[in-house]
């Protein structure tokens, strides 16, 4: 039995990354699907209904998903640090794999406006927090002017140029006969919903 060591191994040659970029990967992906049996008859649904628990992903969310592509692009260019602002998710991803890749992480919050538990997140994994005064939007402006005139990458910007479209609706995608859909079904679909009881990345 072949290991599972997460989404880049798994999804590569659908990737726009160089053959020999090294994957900075957690074992993100492989999330178990849910079957919805009471909401189903709550709602009278006359579908299998399922849902992705991405909360079994490293740092507790999807955002994994992207920031093992954008974290894995970013240190085969070279960067020593990759910056983001972020209210919780999107930092405790970016520490974490910055962590693993052995770069720095900066993360800008709003003062006060963070989920508690992923602060933590990212502090553990030694990421240097700025907190700023103002809103997310605020945070957003200050790092995308940053990483224009300073040697980092920023985490969001890479994250969504690295990952194609299929993959970044990861909590969507089939992978059926190793191949993912391209018609944007979705896990609900009457149709594919019976086939949909496995693991998939």
């Amino acid at each position: 039995m072949t290991r599972y060591t997460g989404i880049i191994d798994a999804y590569r040659s659908r990737m726009p990354l160089p053959a020999d970029a090294r994957a900075i990967s957690l074992g993100e992906g492989r999330t178990p699907l849910i079957k919805l049996d009471n909401l189903r008859r709550h709602e009278g649904i006359e579908a299998d209904l399922y849902v992705k628990f991405e909360g079994m992903n490293p740092t507790g969310s999807f955002k994994d998903r992207g920031m093992t592509v954008a974290v894995t692009e970013a240190v085969h260019r070279g960067a020593r640090a990759i910056l983001c602002a972020s209210t919780g998710n999107t930092s405790a991803a970016a520490a974490a794999y910055a962590a693993r890749a052995g770069i720095k992480s900066f993360v800008l919050i709003p003062e006060g406006k963070i989920a508690l538990g992923k602060l933590a997140q990212a502090v553990v994994h030694g990421a240097v927090i700025v907190q700023v005064r103002g809103n997310f939007d605020d945070g957003m402006r200050l790092v995308k002017e940053v990483s224009e005139t300073a040697p980092v990458v920023l985490a969001r910007r890479a994250q969504h140029a690295g990952m194609p479209r299929e993959l970044l609706r990861g909590r969507r995608v089939r992978a059926l006969g190793g191949r993912a859909p391209s018609d944007g079904s979705r896990m609900g679909d009457r149709r594919r919903g019976r086939r949909a009881g496995r693991q998939f990345p």
